[in-house]
């Protein structure tokens, strides 16, 4: 994480020189930069980069961009990992109710915020409305997946050795043109206790 830090700040200070501080390239620096704080328990450092990048994403791009619901969902799981729930559903809210709308987005995306939203309405202690999100992230995870459908899940790190779900076949694999970037904060399967 250290490298990533140095990193990621070496290229905020690249795009801030290059393209200014409010620089859609700077925010994605910004947001690797936050999410290296989070991944590191750091919650108050990632904090208000994340809803700065919020502010920024819904005042430039407008409130349906689907930055918005980047960085509304990034922010959500700070919030989450704290133990504030409240704050946390209404951005997973906030999030969902971009992506239900923006055509830009990845398979998976909206079942993924309504589980993550249904679990922070059941930390709150909201059992009923994380019943009803559960049940809407499985059917809509259904309609996103037919019968006949490969799933193919590309892992490195403890995706690789721990993959705790269930597979059928296994191949080694290079994704050429792409990078890693620590865009979003979650710890599921990622080998943490």
């Amino acid at each position: 994480l250290d490298r990533a830090e140095g990193l990621a700040r070496r290229a905020i200070e690249l795009y801030e020189r290059a393209l200014g501080r409010d620089h859609p390239e700077t925010w994605f620096a910004q947001l690797t930069l936050a999410s290296v704080h989070a991944a590191r328990g750091e919650y108050a450092r990632a904090e208000p980069v994340f809803r700065r990048v919020l502010y920024l994403a819904e005042t430039i791009r407008g409130p349906a961009s689907y930055d918005v619901a980047l960085a509304a969902g990034n922010l959500a799981f700070v919030y989450k990992a704290q133990g504030r729930h409240s704050l946390a559903r209404e951005l997973f809210e906030k999030a969902l109710a971009v992506l239900e709308i923006n055509p830009i987005r990845l398979n998976g995306e909206i079942p993924f915020t309504q589980a993550n939203l249904a679990f922070s309405c059941a930390a709150g202690g909201r059992r009923r409305d994380a019943q009803q999100w559960l049940e809407r992230a499985l059917a809509q995870a259904q309609r996103e997946l037919s019968a006949d459908d490969d799933l193919w899940v590309f892992g490195y790190g403890s995706l690789i050795w721990r993959p705790r779900f269930a597979y059928l076949e296994q191949r080694p694999a290079r994704l050429v043109g792409a990078h890693r970037a620590l865009c979003v904060f979650s710890h599921v399967h990622r080998g943490t206790p």
